[in-house]
């Protein structure tokens, strides 16, 4: 998946979507299984905060 190729080579990725069904329905699908695969979800805004 793009997304995750992207977060592997920036350490952090940020995506958005628009709220169809069939969107909200995949990520949701993809979202069971993430971190199984090494990945963590976060809001937006852990992704502007400076360490």
């Amino acid at each position: 998946m793009a997304f995750e190729a992207g977060a592997r080579q920036h350490g952090q990725e940020l995506g958005s979507g628009f709220a169809y069904p069939v969107t909200l329905s995949q990520v949701a699908k993809w979202a069971e299984s993430v971190e199984s695969r090494g990945y963590q979800l976060a809001p937006a805004s852990a992704l502007t905060q400076r360490r």
